[in-house]
């Protein structure tokens, strides 16, 4: 039995089932640029980290394989009007190739939307904000749950899910899917 309390709200949750202390759990956040992928277990306090742009594309999937998680979220994206055609196509890239690397390995995951993850945390961004100050709030709450971990702009958002998913699993409200058996045509 594990009793997890989150720094800035009191949280207690009891992890008996699945006994899922030492499973570890995945956020990515497959931005162009900042894209990342974070991950940490039910009994660990800290977070490990990995930006898209420090490996390649096979480095990353082998590096989620070698993790053989229990579960991943990866934060659903779209892109803007505002966003040129080499980035918007890179971020669709990185979303695809997750997404079809998971499905190839049968990892079980999930898909969460900003607006989602970033309404468990309370947090909306401003129109008057710019990216980088949007960037360093999101920074800032990350490094609340997380104080002993190195944490930058670009991992913030994978940490942020990753912990988020945490928690939904935690309170049962996040179930993993079970692997669909493939059909004969």
């Amino acid at each position: 039995m594990l009793l997890f309390i989150q720094s800035s709200e009191v949280r207690f949750l009891y992890l008996t089932k699945f006994n899922m202390e030492r499973k570890i759990i995945i956020g990515i956040d497959p931005g162009s640029e900042s894209g990342a992928m974070a991950w940490n277990t039910f009994d660990t306090t800290g977070m490990s980290t990995l930006r898209f742009k420090d490996v390649t594309p096979k480095e990353f999937c082998l590096k989620i394989k070698e993790l053989s998680p229990y579960f991943v979220t990866v934060e659903k994206v779209h892109t803007f009007p505002m966003q040129g055609i080499s980035s918007a196509g890179k971020f669709m890239e990185n979303f695809g190739m997750i997404k079809g690397f998971l499905m190839a390995l049968d990892i079980p995951y999930s898909e969460v939307t900003p607006q989602t993850w970033m309404k468990y945390y309370g947090l909306k961004r401003e129109k008057e904000q710019s990216r980088t100050e949007w960037k360093k709030v999101l920074r800032q709450r990350a490094e609340e749950l997380y104080p002993y971990t190195k944490i930058v702009t670009e991992t913030a958002d994978a940490i942020l899910i990753a912990h988020y998913a945490k928690v939904q699993l935690a309170q049962q409200q996040l179930q993993p899917p079970r692997p669909q058996v493939a059909k004969r045509i």
